[in-house]
């Protein structure tokens, strides 16, 4: 757990192996997620899985936040263990707006993680375990009491998450839009025609994105 008073411009983007969870404080940051921009404000509440593009192009000068990072296999860990609070696997492309009091939960958790991963103890990783468990059970609670069914996502939205998520695991051996298009059991030339039109550029021109990245 890292807390930060601002955090640099990067003149590139860059991916992370780590699941990064934001909390922002206070102040506004600017930057772009699989590049698509995103405008984060005072108690918003963000997720990045890991292989996914993070590029920070500006942050105010009262920008405060606190970030957690996990390793993939502590993430998936928590997954089996806890599946009913780690269903939504597009939960890391939403920034959600928190209410005072929704904010005051999430920002106690993540005090008491900062806690517990400091300390020397037998049982450190179990009551981690069960820590990320009630931060995610509340992060179910506070997206649907502020209206967010995810499960209710559908159509062109969630296959640009799932092609999303697809990049970023397999983009190192998997270069080509047949690859992806077969994934998700549609046919190249649909795939490609509803990449372009939805991003204004080829399903492969994305998957050349990552590469560079």
């Amino acid at each position: 757990v890292l807390e930060t008073a601002g955090l640099p411009p990067y003149k590139e983007p860059v991916t992370s192996p780590y699941v990064i969870i934001f909390l922002n404080h206070s102040g506004w940051i600017r930057c772009e997620f699989d590049f698509e921009e995103k405008i984060m404000g005072a108690h918003d509440f963000f997720l990045m899985s890991p292989g996914h593009a993070l590029h920070i192009l500006e942050t105010s000068e009262d920008h405060r936040a606190t970030l957690m990072f996990m390793t993939r296999r502590f993430y998936s860990l928590l997954a089996e263990m806890f599946p009913n609070s780690y269903k939504y696997v597009h939960y890391y492309q939403t920034v959600f707006q928190l209410t005072d009091k929704q904010y005051e939960g999430i920002k106690s958790c993540m005090h008491q993680i900062k806690i517990l991963s400091e300390i020397d103890h037998p049982y450190r990783n179990k009551l981690l375990t069960s820590q990320m468990d009630i931060m995610a059970h509340l992060t179910e609670v506070y997206c649907t009491e502020n209206g967010f069914v995810p499960e209710e996502k559908g159509g062109v939205e969630q296959l640009m998450l799932q092609f999303n998520n697809l990049i970023a695991e397999n983009y190192t051996k998997h270069r080509e839009v047949k690859f992806y298009a077969e994934k998700l059991c549609l046919s190249p030339k649909y795939f490609g025609t509803v990449v372009n039109q939805t991003l204004g550029y080829s399903a492969g021109g994305l998957i050349s994105r990552y590469v560079m990245v």
